[in-house]
């Protein structure tokens, strides 16, 4: 385990103190969000973040009742995209998970795959996919994406795609389930939507009404 120097611990637990979030601290002093979380609890059981205890309770709280019976599995999707991103040294779009729930529910219930339309199994979240795949999980670039399938993983959208740019991935995949070619208009159209998904989705605040799609 990588050591860190006093001058780290002390700028983190400043951060803490200005109740700033702990994706922005990350980003600013370099060290992993799991450290942060580690050290938070360390320094409030020691009496250091007293005021803080009480501010992530009520984040959490929030981030639940937001949630809506589906933090656990949404916390654990978020999680993901952060750690991800971190090892290809790539950038994530997001200080909190608050400013994250809008894309995995719509109306407090679970969006759908934007690719095929399959809804999780239940109490679960579909993750993100990540539309150009040369970025990282920032705003705009987002949509719901499945990540199983019953039959088999292979039929997966996340899984399909991997390989592919979004637009062969598309015509590949429309032309599979029509049994031939597909007018190129068509496959157009159909990005056309999930494109101003991602855009709605990336410009949503949370404090407004929740975008379709």
């Amino acid at each position: 385990m990588k050591a860190h120097s006093e001058e780290v611990r002390s700028k983190t637990l400043e951060l803490l103190r200005q109740q700033r979030s702990q994706q922005e601290i990350s980003n600013r002093v370099g060290i992993p969000i799991g450290t942060v979380e580690d050290w938070a609890a360390e320094w409030r059981k020691s009496g250091m973040l007293v005021g803080y205890k009480r501010a992530g309770m009520e984040f959490m709280q929030r981030a639940k009742q937001m949630s809506n019976g589906y933090y656990p599995c949404l916390r654990k999707r978020y999680r993901s995209m952060i750690w991800s991103d971190h090892v290809e040294n790539r950038q994530f779009g997001f200080e909190n998970i608050l400013q994250a729930i809008h894309y995995y529910l719509k109306d407090r219930r679970p969006r759908p795959c934007a690719y095929c339309g399959r809804i999780p199994d239940y109490g679960k979240v579909w993750g993100l996919d990540r539309i150009d795949s040369s970025i990282g999980h920032v705003p705009g670039n987002l949509v719901p994406c499945c990540s199983s399938n019953h039959e088999s993983p292979k039929l997966s959208c996340q899984l399909s795609k991997s390989k592919f740019t979004l637009l062969n991935w598309m015509e590949r995949s429309m032309s599979r389930a029509n049994g031939g070619i597909v007018p190129f208009r068509v496959v157009e159209q159909r990005l056309e939507r999930i494109y101003t998904l991602a855009k709605d989705l990336g410009s949503f605040e949370p404090d407004k009404e929740v975008p379709n799609g």
